[in-house]
């Protein structure tokens, strides 16, 4: 009895920590951070004492693996968005490690009569699809849509809640078919298999693309030490970009969950490829073994995943907001900005709809529109069944427009500003009296646009933004420009290699050439802040030497820009404009561009 008494004591104190987590604020990391540490710890001493008193609960309080499911599914909960907000890959891993034990002993599997057994079943579902949309694991994630749906077809909820989770099933598969905009083959000789779905490609079942995802290699996204090592000069102080402030709320834009398909992307962009933070981990774990002597396992409390101070590829903590107005947005702001250490740097990302609001006689109010939560859209961008209608929004209020004006309180500190929208000229005129580095990346004009790029066209982009795109892969984006959605293994290993190289050359044109701004040449001592410059770079001069044609039209106003402004002289370099022809002819398109 006592056992059972200390079970339920346990549980039901995890339990409200955990229903806690809800009403903290998004802001603040000393704020939410310890109240995160300690649901973890009573987790973890929850997850013990079941485990060691398994047998006696099962015939003392009626025990079921459903029940202990949960458990899990929470604890999976709680590293997944521990690491949305701390930005270590290795607490999703940990996510990871707690869903796939889930599926392997099947602890939902006699879910299938009680309807709240169902409902937490296919909340699982979805959460371990996201999860495994955010480590690349493809093929179990079309096993798990695979069956989610068939989870969704046995419930027995109503009409309404059964469209909303077919919804999500939907909505997921989607999301799997543009996240990646270009596949790798795993051999040559499956150039010649046919049947199988192609990278972007939406036609069969989830078990179809589930086969179909035999013919592909994983290939990382995230940031590798080795594409910005020996760009900076060392004599320089360190910098570290710190902050990173997620906004994605474009009224047209493919989502899963609370990530918007440029927000993922973003997401992806600024971090450090797993399998570096891991070599960082277990040379962490033999230096503590050798000065303590002994290392008992890493509890479940988060510490596992903790930032030692021999860690030097730390990823940025994130605030991602995908629903929010001006006033909370500058509130996070100035938190942000409130615990920044010397040295650190904020970085703020904006994916929204741009806005020009006319108040009486004064000026318009320009910027972009933070009052519209993406949709849920098709691969062809229309509205998916069962989701809100595309209509044309109400004008939000001036609360939720987002202008340079509401950056001047931030104008004494260093701010790298990227803005994918169809409206940011006005942060091109953006004015300060503080001397503060400032750079911005500005998106050229919007998909949604008529002159609508061969990408979009293709699906790849689906409501995302060219640039953004560019910023997250930029060889996934170069083939979207080229109307490829898969490459084979040895040409996109030689085109890896030859962008390796060319980011190389461009970084030393910066640092060399004497017309750099001084405010660039500041950020681009910041591994993830320079290979941005890097790619915004490529990505110019690749819209630039597109040639036009009847799919989509290249004009000057849609080539995205810096401020301030990047030298010309690097810009149209013919070693810059090398890179890209080059690599139009390793994978066979040199006719796409104008290499004169």
């Amino acid at each position: 009895e006592q056992t059972v008494a200390k079970y339920k004591l346990l549980k039901e104190r995890a339990h409200l920590l955990f229903d806690g987590l809800r009403d903290l604020p998004r802001f603040g990391q000393k704020l939410w951070e310890p109240y995160f540490r300690r649901t973890f710890e009573e987790y973890n001493h929850l997850w013990t004492f079941q485990q060691e008193h398994r047998a006696l609960l099962e015939r003392g309080c009626g025990l079921r693996r459903a029940e202990v499911g949960e458990i899990a599914n929470r604890i999976g909960q709680l590293y997944y968005h521990f690491y949305l907000r701390q930005g270590d890959t290795l607490y999703l891993d940990e996510a990871f490690i707690f869903y796939e034990a889930i599926r392997r002993r099947q602890y939902f599997a006699q879910s299938t009569e009680d309807p709240e057994l169902q409902l937490r079943r296919l909340r699982y579902y979805a959460r371990f699809a996201i999860v495994c949309v955010l480590t690349g694991r493809r093929m179990l994630l079309f096993e798990l849509l695979s069956e989610f749906e068939a989870a969704v077809q046995q419930s027995r909820f109503s009409e309404r809640e059964v469209e909303h989770w077919d919804l999500a099933v939907r909505e997921l598969g989607a999301f799997a078919q543009v996240e990646r905009a270009m596949a790798v083959l795993s051999s040559d000789d499956a150039l010649d298999q046919e049947g199988a779905a192609g990278g972007g490609g939406s036609g069969g079942s989830f078990r179809d693309k589930c086969l179909a995802e035999s013919r592909y290699l994983f290939r990382s996204r995230r940031l590798w030490p080795e594409m910005v090592a020996g760009h900076c000069e060392p004599r320089t102080e360190p910098l570290k970009l710190h902050e990173v402030i997620l906004v994605g709320t474009r009224s047209r834009q493919l989502k899963v969950a609370e990530l918007p398909l440029d927000v993922f992307r973003m997401l992806l962009a600024l971090e450090w490829d797993a399998s570096v933070t891991k070599r960082e981990e277990h040379n962490g774990k033999k230096r503590q073994q050798q000065q303590a002597g002994d290392a008992s396992k890493a509890p479940l409390n988060g510490e596992r995943a903790a930032t030692p101070a021999h860690r030097c590829y730390v990823n940025p903590h994130k605030y991602v907001l995908n629903r929010t107005d001006a006033a909370q947005l500058l509130l996070v702001l100035s938190t942000s900005y409130a615990e920044l250490p010397p040295g650190g740097v904020v970085l703020l990302y904006l994916s929204a709809d741009g806005l020009a609001m006319q108040l009486g006689g004064e000026e318009p109010l320009c910027g972009v529109s933070l009052g519209v939560e993406s949709r849920a859209v098709s691969l062809a961008g229309e509205a998916l069944v069962g989701a809100e209608p595309l209509a044309t929004p109400t004008p939000p209020s001036p609360s939720c427009v987002f202008t340079p004006a509401d950056l001047a309180p931030f104008a004494r500190m260093p701010l790298f500003l990227v803005v994918e929208s169809s409206n940011t000229a006005p942060f091109l005129r953006r004015q300060t009296s503080f001397s503060s580095p400032f750079v911005c990346l500005l998106s050229g004009c919007s998909v949604d646009s008529e002159e609508s790029s061969a990408a979009a066209a293709n699906g790849q982009l689906c409501g995302g933004g060219m640039m953004t795109l560019f910023l997250h892969d930029p060889l996934g984006a170069f083939c979207a420009l080229c109307g490829l959605s898969e490459l084979p293994k040895h040409v996109c290993s030689r085109c890896d290699q030859h962008l390796l190289d060319g980011f190389r050359l461009l970084a030393r044109l910066l640092f060399t050439c004497s017309e750099t701004p001084a405010d660039v040449v500041y950020f681009l001592r910041e591994p993830f802040l320079r290979s941005l410059v890097l790619r915004l770079v490529f990505c110019r001069t690749a819209l630039a030497m597109q040639k036009q044609s009847d799919e989509g039209v290249v004009a000057g106003k849609a080539l995205p820009v810096c401020a301030p402004a990047l030298p010309e002289s690097v810009l149209s370099h013919t070693q810059t404009r090398a890179i890209v022809s080059t690599l139009a002819e390793l994978m066979g398109v040199p006719t796409l561009f104008d290499a004169s």
